[in-house]
């Protein structure tokens, strides 16, 4: 039988938290992250009732060496349909800090596999400052059938499972199985959760190296891993393997995160919360000259550098950003205040809106009755579509209970009920409402200049197809429309049982980017 550790899951915590959570008014003084907040007392969940366990782990996570979390796997003995199989449990916590507020995650996954690793079922429940999603899926030949569960809204999707695909812990599953030596390389495919995706994987061993475990140090052999996204996005790791194949560390470089392994007793020590990094701050990306009057501007031009890689083709063009490449790797980017009567921007991409640009889902809940109570109450009997877009837009901040920078990532029916929460609840909130009023709208993710700063944050708003074009809005500011203070990474409808996959785009630019400001009007 096999034992794992789970790397994956607190870089995608970090991305969700990174990029989805710039406050309406970042104020500089919140750079003391959590100094005020008590320790976080970490628990694991019980497992299920039945036989204990015959294998179990314990790991710890940090952030820029503060410690994060903690995860704790289990593994049983189960059947499935008459076939003998391995039940493994995974439980965890995870407490990040956002402008000097905490943020909370809580994980229980389990898997039910094949001794050779052939995924019969799996559940994945994350659950992120009170926003919960959960996932179930069986895996059925080439197929596997997806159930994406949120607030109000369960939606059942088939997805591709090519023979031979991993779970979601298919990398440290395959150096346990083959026990690396220096100058092994395999390729293979495994399933990405949260983000329910497949990835392509390939991993090259090095070298064996010294790796120091706490009071430790060990000769470890080195393994370079490289993820593979659909769209080309790649992510980088580093692991260091014993000659049984446990892992012993994982390195995220661009996200500033390892795993350890540790004891019972150590994964269970709690963090030390006055030397917590503020993450929205740690991924804040410094520009110059500082912008003037950032919320007003019009007309801006970037110059972009994207280390090791290719600005070009992280930064999408449309309406209100065109990009163009640079020979020496960087690319400039126009970025303009789009308004319905504003020139048409010539040779740009313009897609129509789909279908899933106007109907609800599990996150643009345009149907909840609460959000359409919202929306009527806002534009009334008004029927012109941008006068019903601004009035959506400016309704929300005057009504906002609290803005807590604490809050992840909750859904449109959510935001609603609470009127609570940061860029990502006014951003779902304001799609979900002018979905009601039957102006197709989508999510933006990128950066915002926030002035306070004078750098970029990430942050997500909302763009609507008025006048044959997207425009974006932003509820958190309620300015009538967007400044040209404004990079966008990826647009998403959130629509399916892969609805964060844009989230994904702001990984490969994550503490990699560097900006300047050309010209500016």
């Amino acid at each position: 039988m096999r034992s794992r550790m789970i790397a994956e899951r607190p870089w995608i915590a970090a991305i969700l938290v990174a990029c989805c959570g710039c406050g309406p008014e970042p104020k500089a003084e919140q750079a003391g992250g959590v100094a005020a907040a008590p320790p976080v007392v970490y628990v694991t969940p019980p497992t299920q009732a039945g036989p204990p366990p015959f294998r179990e782990f314990w790991e710890e996570h940090y952030f820029q060496n503060s410690k994060i979390g903690h995860t704790h796997g289990a593994y049983f003995h189960d059947v499935v349909d008459g076939e003998p199989v391995v039940r493994i449990e995974q439980t965890g916590q995870m407490v990040l800090s956002r402008g000097g507020q905490r943020i909370e995650q809580a994980m229980h996954d389990i898997s039910w596999e094949t001794p050779a690793g052939e995924v019969r079922r799996f559940r994945n429940s994350m659950t992120v400052a009170g926003a919960a999603q959960t996932t179930t899926g069986t895996v059925q030949g080439e197929h596997a059938l997806l159930t994406l569960e949120t607030s109000g809204k369960a939606t059942t999707s088939k997805i591709d499972w090519p023979r031979g695909t991993l779970g979601e812990f298919g990398v440290t599953d395959w150096m346990l199985r083959n026990r690396p030596q220096p100058g092994a390389a395999a390729s293979f495919q495994t399933f990405l959760p949260f983000f329910n995706q497949i990835v392509g994987v390939t991993l090259s061993a090095k070298q064996k190296e010294p790796v120091v475990l706490g009071a430790e140090t060990r000769q470890l052999l080195r393994v370079d891993t490289q993820a593979v996204l659909p769209g080309g996005m790649k992510l980088d790791s580093t692991a260091w393997v014993d000659d049984q194949g446990v892992v012993w560390k994982s390195v995220y470089p661009a996200l500033q995160q390892t795993t350890l392994r540790a004891t019972r007793e150590q994964a269970l020590k709690p963090g030390d919360a006055a030397a917590a990094v503020d993450l929205g701050l740690a991924t804040k990306v410094p520009t110059v000259p500082p912008l003037v009057k950032p919320y007003e501007t019009t007309f801006v031009r970037y110059r972009v550098r994207l280390a090791d890689g290719d600005a070009a083709a992280v930064f999408p063009s449309g309406e209100s950003q065109t990009v163009a490449r640079r020979d020496d790797g960087t690319a400039e980017i126009t970025v303009r205040a789009v308004r319905p009567d504003s020139p048409r921007t010539p040779d740009v991409p313009n897609a129509p809106p789909t279908d899933d640009d106007r109907r609800a889902n599990n996150w643009i809940q345009s149907d909840d009755a609460r959000v359409v109570q919202l929306a009527s109450e806002a534009a009334g009997t008004e029927t012109d579509p941008w006068s019903v877009a601004v009035k959506l837009e400016q309704s929300l901040r005057p009504k906002w209970q609290t803005k807590p920078l604490g809050t992840s990532f909750a859904t449109a029916a959510d935001a609603a009920r609470e009127l609570s929460g940061d860029c990502t609840e006014y951003a779902v909130l304001l799609a979900a409402m002018l979905r009601s009023r039957g102006i197709p709208a989508r999510t933006a993710v990128g950066l915002i200049y926030v002035e306070s700063e004078q750098a970029f944050l990430y942050h997500m708003w909302t763009e609507a197809y008025l006048a044959d074009r997207w425009i974006p809005l932003d509820a958190a500011w309620g300015q009538g429309g967007t400044s040209a203070g404004y990079l966008k990474v990826a647009q998403t409808n959130l629509a399916g049982v892969e609805p964060l996959s844009a989230m994904l785009s702001v990984a490969q630019v994550m503490g990699r980017l560097k900006v300047e400001v050309l010209e500016q009007r």
